[in-house]
C-alpha cells in the first residue's frame, strides 16, 4: 500500500471518529438539553427544587452523568479542530508559538480549545468568522450561553497577555473581550466598548 492510499485511510479513519463524535455530542446535548428543562420546570413548580430532589435522589447524579457524557465528544472535537487552526483561531491568538516559544503552545492551545468547545456546545455556525460570534442573551438559558461565552473570552483575553500579544486593559470583562478584533462582530464590539455591556440582552 503506497503512501497516498495510507493517507487516505488516516482520513478516513479521523472521519469516521469525527462522524462519531458528533453523533455522540448531539445524543448528549440532546439529553442535557431535556435535563436542563426538567431542572427549570422543578425550580419553578410549587414544590420546589430540595424537596423535589430529596424524593428523587438519583437526578442530580443523572444530569451530572449526562453532562459529563457531553463534554468528552465536544472535548475531543475540539482537540481535533486546533489540529488545523482556523482563521478565526489565528486571528485572536496569531499562530501557535513553538516549544521554544518564552510561555509555549499550551497557553495557545488552552484558549483555542475554549474557543473550540464553545463553538461546538452552541453549534455556532462554522461560517461565522469571529471566533466566538455574537454576544448571547442573557436570559436564555439561564444565561448558561454567555457565562460560557465570557469564560471562552475572559480565556482569550489572558493568553494573549501572556503571548504578549498586547495587554488586555482593565475593566469588565466583556468590555476586555471587546478589545480583541475578531472575536466577536462589530456591532457587539462597539456596543460593548462604548459601556453597554448587554445588561438588557
Amino acid at each position: 500500500m503506497g503512501p497516498l492510499a495510507r493517507r487516505g485511510d488516516r482520513a478516513q479513519q479521523i472521519t469516521t471518529r469525527i462522524a462519531i463524535s458528533d453523533g455522540n455530542a448531539t445524543t448528549a446535548r440532546n439529553a442535557l438539553h431535556g435535563a436542563e428543562a426538567r431542572i427549570a420546570e422543578i425550580q419553578n413548580s410549587a414544590v420546589g427544587p430540595n424537596a423535589w430532589e430529596a424524593e428523587h435522589p438519583k437526578v442530580r447524579e443523572q444530569f451530572d452523568e449526562t453532562e459529563r457524557a457531553f463534554k468528552q465528544p465536544v472535548a475531543r472535537a475540539a482537540d481535533h479542530a486546533i489540529e488545523q487552526p482556523s482563521e478565526h483561531l489565528s486571528r485572536v491568538l496569531g499562530k501557535r508559538p513553538s516549544p521554544h516559544h518564552p510561555v509555549g503552545p499550551d497557553t495557545w492551545d488552552q484558549a483555542a480549545r475554549a474557543i473550540e468547545a464553545y463553538r461546538i456546545t452552541y453549534e455556532i455556525n462554522p461560517a461565522e468568522p469571529t471566533a466566538l460570534g455574537g454576544e448571547p442573551d442573557r436570559r436564555d438559558a439561564r444565561g448558561q450561553q454567555h457565562i460560557d461565552w465570557r469564560v471562552a473570552g475572559d480565556q482569550v483575553v489572558e493568553a494573549r497577555k501572556q503571548l504578549d500579544l498586547e495587554l488586555p486593559g482593565h475593566g469588565a470583562t466583556e468590555e476586555r473581550m471587546a478589545g480583541v478584533p475578531g472575536l466577536m462582530p462589530e456591532d457587539d464590539r462597539e456596543r460593548l466598548l462604548d459601556g453597554g455591556h448587554g445588561l438588557g440582552r
